[in-house]
This record gives structure tokens, sequence and C-alpha cells, in this order.
């Protein structure tokens, strides 16, 4: 007699371990790429297409006379930020054929794949939306949707030569295609200095997150700068003091150096790099959650028998305000 392997009781104990080899996967990949991902502000939300305004963060306080009113503060209402709902989902079904021929390992890695392909997708989306593409106001993403990526006022990209403030100002926070280097660095943080928010206002900016991609060259670059043990100037002739030292926090962003695909970008996208504040990324890169990625099922295939799993995830991407830093899309 054969052995009867797809039994009442086997598929109830599949049913009970399903979900905990989905969670394995989903976990062990958002730890991979936990840090790129940390840098968004988590917005739980209700409803969809919620929209954001910017509150200019500036304005000083008054002199009031003896029996005088209270000034009124200025709060110029600036940008305001629709985001555009991101439903991502996949599925995957532990077929009747895989029972019967006991491919216990198979059925394992496909639950563990199905739990990381959701977040795997999420980090592609965030990479993409904050250095990949930040250096445009669109994009055409790996499903062919038209990805709105610029800030609204004036659509500009999210790195941008220019961008124009409701009085009319603007600043700049492109620092050019140049890589990663003190000099350039140097060079950003002058253009920070400008920063105007929508009353004309200087913005205070205060970077300590250097965002690059996987890329080598990048990584030890940012080594040399901000290592706790790099007291002098490697290559400057009068050893002059390190002045980056422990400055920033290096964060390399998994899958930014790639195409809309997701698929490694082999032209200049591994050089691009971008220096950010953790405070402004909490007020302005908005992760807008609307369903968290879990696994759905099981639901029986009744054309083949099987078991099918869904993982589905909703939710916002955008960027309430370009101050958050400034950018390179540097080429070599």
């Amino acid at each position: 007699m054969p052995t009867v392997a797809n039994t009442t009781v086997t598929w109830n104990d599949l049913v009970k371990l399903s979900p905990m080899l989905w969670f394995k996967g989903a976990s062990a990949q958002a730890e991979k790429v936990r840090k790129g991902m940390d840098l968004w502000n988590l917005e739980p939300m209700s409803e969809f297409n919620a929209d954001f305004s910017v509150i200019p963060r500036s304005g000083f306080s008054h002199t009031i006379t003896e029996n005088a009113d209270y000034p009124e503060h200025l709060q110029n209402q600036g940008d305001t930020l629709s985001m555009a709902v991101q439903k991502r989902g996949v599925s995957y079904t532990i077929t009747e054929d895989l029972m019967d021929g006991n491919k216990y390992r198979d059925i394992k890695l496909g639950m563990n794949d199905l739990g990381t392909s959701i977040i795997r997708g999420i980090a592609l989306d965030m990479a993409h939306f904050l250095l990949s593409f930040g250096f445009s106001s669109s994009f055409t993403d790996r499903d062919g949707l038209t990805k709105s990526n610029g800030i609204v006022k004036g659509s500009e990209a999210l790195y941008a030569n220019t961008h124009t403030m409701e009085d009319g100002s603007t600043f700049d926070n492109l620092v050019g295609a140049v890589p990663l280097s003190e000099p350039n660095l140097r060079t950003g943080e002058d253009l920070s200095v400008d920063f105007l928010d929508e009353n004309g206002f200087p913005v205070t900016w205060e970077g300590n997150i250097l965002g690059t991609t996987l890329d080598k060259t990048n990584a030890h670059a940012a080594e040399r700068l901000f290592s706790n043990l790099q007291q002098f100037q490697q290559d400057a002739a009068e050893r002059n003091i390190n002045v980056y030292k422990n400055m920033y926090r290096h964060v390399d962003l998994h899958y930014a150096a790639t195409l809309a695909s997701g698929k490694t970008d082999t032209t200049n996208k591994g050089k691009y790099w971008c220096a950010l504040s953790s405070e402004l990324l909490a007020d302005a890169a908005l992760y807008g959650l609307h369903t968290a990625p879990t696994p759905r099922g099981p639901f029986e295939d009744p054309f083949n028998g099987g078991m099918l799993w869904r993982s589905k995830a909703r939710y916002d991407l955008g960027f309430g305000y370009a101050q958050i830093g400034f950018g390179s899309n540097s080429t070599t």
C-alpha cells in the first residue's frame, strides 16, 4: 500500500504552520532592509488618499506692548501632498502534487518567500522614492504605472536645483553629479544654509544620516569620513583634523541601485548618495500604512486541489517637503 500523505490531519497541520513560515521569511527580510525602512515615518491611516500639508517650522516671537493683544503667528500653509495608494500583493499555492509528493521543503521555502517578497517590494519602493528616482519628478514603476515622486508645488524632483516656496523664494538641494568626498559633502552642507521654508525663513537643517547604495566605493568613503578612529584626514599633507568624525550615520539602502523593475542598474545609480536629517525625515518622509503585510488564507483552489495563500500590503509613500537633505546623482 502506498503512503497516503495528503490527509486531513496533514492539511490541518499545514494550515497551522504556514503563517509561521510566512512570518519567518518576512522577519528575516525585514531585518535585512530595516535600516532603510526606518528612515520613513510610519503613519497609520484609516482613509485612502490622505492629504498632508506642510506647515513652516519657523517664525519669531514679537514684543507685546502693555495692554496689547498677542500677535498672531504666521502659519503660511505650503505644499499639500496627496499620496497615491500603493497596493502590493502576491500569492502562492501549496499544490496537491506538492502534498502527495511529500515536498515539504519546497512548501517551506515557498511560504518563506511569500513573506520575503512582500517586504522586498515595500523596501524597493522606499529606496526608489528616496534615492533611486529622487532626481526625477516621476517614474514608471515595475508594473508599468506612473508614480509621482515630485514635490507638489512645482512638481520638482526631491533633489533639484530650484525649489520654489510660497513667497517666491527658492533653494537648491542638488549637489550635482559628484562622488562622495569631504569637499562635496561640504558643498552640500553649504547649500543647506540656504534651505528656506514657505515663509521664506531659513530652515534649521542638521544632517546626521548619509544614505548610499550598497556600492563599496561609497561605503569605503563613508568609513574614511565618519569612523570614530579616523582622527585625521588621510589625504591631507598637513594632517588636518577630520571634522566629519562621527558626524553621520551611514545607511546603505538595499535596492537603491536598481531599475524600476528591481533589477540592477548597470549605469550609474550605484554611485548615488544623499545626506539627510532624521528630525526632518520624521515630518516629511511619510509611509502611510493602510493594510499591514500579513498572510491571508488558506483558500482552497477547486481546480487543482491546492491551498492558496495571499499576501497584501496597502500603503502610501511621499514627501511633504524637500528640505530633508541634499543629494548627488554621481556617475563615478
